[in-house]
């Protein structure tokens, strides 16, 4: 199923772009999950999931990945 994430998504995202840039900074603040509800309520950069039998895809736009980046 096709659909907006959700705050739920938040730990198969993180796994999906940790295959993607795995020498970044795994955080335990919590600031990850922080950056990903922002990232869910912003008006414009829209995050979507691809769920297929328990498993997680996704995609976004560039300024999904620039919100999520540590500043």
């Amino acid at each position: 199923m096709f659909r907006a994430a959700r705050p739920d998504d938040f730990p198969q995202v993180v796994r999906l772009y940790r295959q993607l840039n795995p020498d970044d900074p795994h955080l335990t603040d919590g600031s990850d999950e922080r950056a990903f509800a922002r990232i869910l309520a912003t008006e414009g950069p829209h995050l979507f999931v691809l769920g297929v039998d328990g498993a997680c895809g996704c995609s976004g736009d560039a300024k999904t990945a620039y919100l999520a980046r540590p500043s």
